[in-house]
């Protein structure tokens, strides 16, 4: 009985032993996490610019001015339900401005405009709703109106729109922007995200067209990680989107890359509700293709968002 035991344990670890050598042979060397712990909608929660709230009584043209002196003017009359019938009583208006390039990664948008970047002089959202909470639209014939103070008309700049955060930026080019005193105004015919911005517009022999692409060296679940890149001399953030293809992020094709110039891409990375991890990667693009590496480290949500306001 003893032999036949010790035999037994013999055969065990022989198993045990040839399995692990088998494991040892196998253990994938991606850095990517698959399991779904992290969620990167914690994170934007926790960073989202302040919304500015007006209300607004729906029989009087209103004109609300935001923190930096927008000015926002609603005509009389001209809010409809989602069913067409006119919108009554009070109704609340929410804006936001977005000036600062940590403004823009609040914002969690691609400064891109038909594979061109853009950088913005101005962000504006704007969202009306009942105080119940029903979105609202524009009548027909009616349009908000929109004065910017601060901002000087210029024959290079062009205004872009997008209904929502997950739609890109199109040409709003049908809309006139005038200039008013030393600043600039427009009409518009629906909330959303509207955008006066300059298209990047590097020299000529310091402009190519292709894509910048970053390997993250750390565990990370790929759906649970933002990663953008930062033109350090140009007011334009792009969000970098995941490639299965190479285990990468990467920018995508770009027409006006400008070569030669100070990068910063700035990852973000969820792993658990409460555990978030960073990293950087300050550099410059040197060619058509460029391609870097980065290392992730942890970090509090307070220093991450530190980081975001000083970019």
């Amino acid at each position: 009985m003893v032999r036949n035991s010790f035999t037994i344990l013999i055969l065990l670890v022989f198993v045990f032993t040839s399995c692990r050598n088998d494991s040892d042979e196998f253990i994938p060397t991606e850095t990517i996490l698959n399991k779904e712990e992290g969620n990167i909608d914690l994170f934007f929660e926790e960073i989202a610019k302040p919304l500015e709230t007006f209300t607004v009584q729906v029989s009087e043209t209103d004109t609300s001015h935001t923190a930096t002196g927008t000015a926002i003017i609603i005509p009389a009359n001209s809010l409809i339900m989602q069913d067409g019938s006119p919108a009554e009583g009070t109704i609340s208006m929410e804006v936001a401005e977005y000036e600062q390039k940590g403004d823009i990664i609040k914002l969690d948008k691609s400064m891109v405009e038909n594979q061109h970047m853009f950088e913005p002089d101005i962000a504006i959202y704007i969202n009306l709703k009942t105080t119940d909470g029903e979105p609202l639209s524009m009548a027909p014939s009616t349009a908000i109106r929109f004065h910017f103070p601060n901002i000087g008309l210029s024959e290079d700049a062009s205004l872009f729109f997008s209904e929502t955060t997950d739609t890109d930026w199109a040409s709003a080019d049908d809309i006139l922007i005038e200039a008013k005193g030393a600043g600039i105004a427009f009409e518009v015919e629906q909330a959303g995200w509207y955008t006066y911005a300059f298209t990047v517009a590097p020299p000529t022999n310091e402009n190519f067209a292709g894509n910048i692409s970053v390997k993250l060296t750390d565990n990370y679940q790929p759906e649970n990680t933002v990663v953008y890149l930062v033109l350090k001399e140009y007011q334009s953030i792009i969000k970098m989107s995941f490639d299965d293809g190479i285990n990468q992020f990467s920018t995508g094709f770009l027409n006006n890359v400008p070569a030669f110039s100070p990068i910063e891409i700035f990852a973000v990375s969820n792993r658990t509700p409460t555990t978030y991890f960073q990293g950087s990667v300050v550099d410059s693009i040197e060619e058509e293709e460029d391609n870097f590496q980065m290392d992730l480290s942890e970090r509090s949500i307070q220093d991450i968002k530190h980081l975001i306001d000083f970019l």
